[in-house]
């Protein structure tokens, strides 16, 4: 009975992690005109969807010069760094992307 208790609290905890984590990701607006979504983190790879002006997404990852969103039907894709330089936060001001790696790691101590 006690491994069942401790089993289902385990559950309980987990499942609560997991929804804390998807609250935290950020929102932000496309403001250009249109951004392309690819399939992965590069050129190489096809543009899927086109997400559009004033459509709101949420931003799960980031890879060298590019950010994993998801649009609001359950989409996901890769947009670039350029693209993502395109887009508002919350409060209607422009995204400021911090440069990945060691570059935005000093940045952020200046």
């Amino acid at each position: 009975m006690q491994l069942l208790k401790s089993s289902l609290f385990t559950l309980v905890c987990l499942f609560s992690m997991a929804f804390a984590c998807n609250a935290a990701e950020p929102q932000v607006q496309i403001a250009a005109e249109y951004v392309d979504m690819h399939a992965g983190p590069s050129v190489e790879h096809p543009i899927f969807y086109v997400a559009e002006r004033d459509e709101w997404v949420s931003v799960v990852a980031r890879r060298t010069g590019y950010f994993k969103i998801i649009v609001q039907d359950g989409t996901a894709g890769w947009i670039s760094e350029a693209d993502m330089a395109k887009t508002l936060d919350v409060n209607g001001k422009a995204v400021v992307i911090i440069p990945a790696g060691i570059n935005g790691l000093l940045k952020r101590f200046q």
